[in-house]
């Protein structure tokens, strides 16, 4: 019709709705970070292991000797320090409150 958006599909798709400007959020981890770079976590270095760097700050460090933090990386909850602790998908997490 001569006015009207020729582009205006004349069905509806899962996700579009006028309030809410048919948009969907989706959540992606950033690109790993490199030995000596600043991190707050383990599971933002490519090594796995975020560790303090001495001035106040942590950095991405390669794999130290013993056990590993909550979000570093582990293969069995035996490589985690913390007592209880689970190792998930690769990286050490305390359990859920009961």
């Amino acid at each position: 019709m001569p006015g009207k958006d020729p582009s205006h599909p004349a069905f509806y798709f899962e996700g579009q709705e006028l309030a809410a400007g048919n948009m969907r959020g989706f959540w992606a981890l950033d690109p790993c970070k490199q030995n000596g770079l600043s991190c707050e976590t383990g599971d933002e270095c490519c090594g796995g292991f975020c560790r303090p760097n001495g001035d106040g700050g942590f950095a991405c460090v390669p794999p130290p000797s013993g056990c590993s933090q909550e979000f570093e990386t582990c293969k069995t909850a035996a490589d985690c320090c913390d007592t209880g602790s689970l190792c998930v998908n690769g990286h050490c997490a305390k359990p859920p409150p009961n």
